[in-house]
């Protein structure tokens, strides 16, 4: 198997689920170990074997932020006598989420004195715009926005919304003149800044958790996203 063969198979829709696709990703890059490391291969390039998990960490942290929903899956149902397990039929993508955000924090440790200027604030800026837009959807893999038109909520819920919207727009426009100045914003401000737009002032201190979890959840995977190819250019 090699990445020509997945492509094809991607585009004629040859894989019955994404897990298949990622077990071969994972095989090519095997592969490529094995053979450059084995002691008796005379054509081995041992400098291959570092590129090949180099790009195998990078594939991992691309799944991770593009292939994985912001929102965490429902809670698992309790067992129905004692003794017995419950069977929870999101254990593998709840294990799986739990993972992406204990890597994120290490991406962030990595990533965090890396710096945007130009261009980036730019795209930044205009990502963000379109989050808001879209109602707190990152990309199609959130089904449903947590702000905007047919979304309802308490009026305190949603008093508290408004103003962490308005500081997200707030937020956006300090990116813009961030870049107009041709200044540049740290990555580690880029998340503490978006972090502050729903945890602190005007009361979002006493903000309903469950709702204060709901926004994290999508601006965690959207600091995420650009976060990714910073940290791989670092490593």
């Amino acid at each position: 198997v090699d990445l020509g063969k997945v492509c094809r198979r991607l585009r004629r829709r040859q894989y019955d689920n994404l897990r298949d696709v990622k077990i071969d990703v994972w095989r090519i890059f095997a592969n490529c170990v094995k053979y450059n490391s084995h002691p008796t291969n005379k054509d081995a390039v041992p400098s291959f074997v570092s590129i090949a998990l180099h790009l195998r960490d990078l594939f991992n942290d691309l799944w991770q932020e593009h292939m994985l929903p912001s929102d965490f899956p429902p809670p698992a149902p309790s067992s129905s006598g004692k003794g017995k397990k419950s069977n929870d039929p999101h254990a593998s993508l709840r294990a799986a989420m739990e993972e992406r955000a204990k890597d994120r924090k290490k991406r962030l440790v990595v990533s965090g004195l890396s710096v945007m200027n130009g261009r980036k604030l730019l795209q930044t800026a205009n990502d963000l715009r379109l989050l808001i837009e879209r109602g707190g959807r990152v990309d199609k893999l959130d089904s449903q926005p947590i702000w905007g038109e047919g979304v309802t909520m308490e009026d305190e819920d949603e008093s508290d919304m408004d103003i962490v919207l308005q500081n997200l727009k707030k937020f956006e426009q300090k990116l813009r003149d961030t870049a107009s100045r041709d200044e540049e914003l740290g990555v580690d401000e880029l998340d503490a800044g978006i972090r502050k737009c729903y945890t602190e002032g005007d009361g979002l201190e006493n903000m309903n958790s469950v709702l204060r979890m709901r926004i994290a959840s999508r601006l965690d995977r959207f600091v995420g996203q650009f976060i990714v190819p910073i940290n791989e250019a670092n490593c």
